[in-house]
């Protein structure tokens, strides 16, 4: 196939296509660059969490105000803070994800809805093949949406107990932190 006419039959696919094309890399550290795709746009609220885990914790000697509490737990309190908040995003994207589907199957039930309506009213003595496909097709769609729903639930329950031990977690490093901060301003 002649390479032009590949790039033209590229350009028309993504001109009507919900999807992007994958863009080349942009210039920067390569570790943070992602092919522009919707794909990776739930990665986006990840990428300053990524950032901030990668980046050394600053030395003692370049700081030396830093306390007794920050040189103990402060790069514990710092990754447990990085992993609550990842998982915050993780549970905001399989929501947002859960929403979308459920409003697409909703729209799909809604003109299958409407559809099987107005077959029933040209044909209202006997039911043709269309009417028992459709109704098919709205059964397998309410089944689709059940099966979304615990899908959901499912997803969303483990998240939500990551989230809760995560954050017990860094709340008793702080808790810790604040304590041993305390004893050196007594002994100050």
């Amino acid at each position: 196939m002649n390479p032009y006419t590949f790039h033209k039959v590229q350009q028309a696919y993504f001109a009507r296509s919900q999807y992007e094309p994958v863009k080349p890399y942009e210039s920067g550290d390569s570790l943070f660059q992602w092919p522009g795709n919707r794909y990776f746009q739930g990665f986006k609220a990840d990428i300053p969490l990524l950032r901030e885990t990668l980046t050394p914790p600053p030395q003692t000697q370049d700081y030396p105000a830093m306390t007794l509490a920050d040189q103990i737990f402060g790069h514990q309190k710092r990754e447990q803070r990085v992993s609550v908040k990842h998982l915050m995003n993780l549970l905001y994207e399989r929501s947002s994800l859960h929403y979308r589907h459920l409003r697409d199957i909703d729209d799909r039930l809604m003109d299958c809805h409407s559809r099987l309506s107005i077959a029933r009213d040209l044909s209202p003595i006997r039911a043709d093949l269309e009417q028992v496909n459709l109704e098919r097709l709205i059964v397998a769609l309410e089944k689709d949406r059940r099966k979304e729903e615990l899908g959901f639930w499912k997803d969303g329950k483990d998240l939500r107990e990551g989230l809760f031990e995560h954050a017990m977690e860094y709340g008793a490093t702080a808790r810790r932190a604040r304590m041993l901060s305390g004893l050196e301003d007594e002994n100050a």
